[in-house]
């Protein structure tokens, strides 16, 4: 099981480093690369598991199932009062550490501060001595690292499988959370709990309520986005009519 975790990491990392490369490189907008690397990557672990690593005579689009040695056990398995049957296992618990971890390397290391100081000002960035090119990398390819974590969750630790698209559109979700965070690793927990609970929330809702649907859900989450950025917004024209006023005075 560490070593599928580590594996995931290390997929991930060297995937995320790919558009880190060509932003540094060329200016490539991240955004649009790593969309255009989701669809290259999807393709790719289609093809092998359509003839590698699907069972023969499988319809579906899936892996066989993972050995037993690699499953990632569930806090039910250990937790007293929670049911074993609840999928929560210990990958929340390894998200919890990743965000403390993410913390103390941006906070309290010379590399974070590098990296927070590039995606601040990079020219100010460069003209400290600080290689820009290879810290917008490395902040890629850690990114990278930290998505190929949100895999484990539901291949080795609820499914214990590999499914075509098992992803609920996570990455897109994880943009909307870094939002709301405001990109700190405490305020990301925060909004990814509260982000669990509306999706979550929306599957009840759906079946039990006859006149609500989950698409409400999703209203939900894009008004909390409009109007956090309106909020970003307003407190920088704040900030330039502020400036402006003292400068007449």
């Amino acid at each position: 099981m560490p070593l599928a975790v580590l594996a995931a990491v290390a997929a991930g990392a060297a995937w995320g480093a790919i558009p880190g490369w060509l932003k540094a490189r060329f200016g490539a907008h991240e955004v649009i690369t790593t969309i255009m690397l989701n669809f290259i990557a999807v393709a790719l672990i289609s093809y092998f598991t359509q003839y590698y690593y699907k069972a023969p005579g499988d319809p579906i689009m899936q892996s066989v199932p993972v050995g037993a040695a690699a499953h990632i056990p569930r806090l039910g398995d250990f937790v007293p009062g929670l049911p074993s049957r609840i999928p929560v296992n210990v990958a929340f618990l390894l998200a919890i550490l990743a965000c403390a971890l993410v913390y103390v390397f941006l906070w309290r290391t010379k590399w974070g501060y590098e990296i927070r100081a590039t995606g601040a000002n990079p020219s100010a960035a460069e003209y400290g001595g600080i290689n820009v090119r290879k810290q917008i990398v490395v902040a890629m390819a850690v990114s990278g690292g930290l998505a190929g974590m949100v895999g484990i969750n539901e291949v080795l630790g609820y499914r214990h499988l590999y499914y075509h698209e098992f992803s609920a559109s996570y990455g897109y979700t994880g943009i909307a959370v870094a939002l709301l965070g405001r990109n700190h690793p405490v305020g990301v927990f925060i909004a990814a709990i509260l982000f669990g609970i509306l999706l979550r929330g929306g599957i009840f809702v759906d079946a039990f309520s006859e006149h609500v649907t989950k698409d409400l859900v999703e209203v939900l989450q894009g008004l909390v986005i409009l109007f956090v950025a309106a909020g970003v917004n307003y407190r920088w024209m704040s900030n330039r009519f502020s400036l402006l006023r003292r400068s007449k005075v």
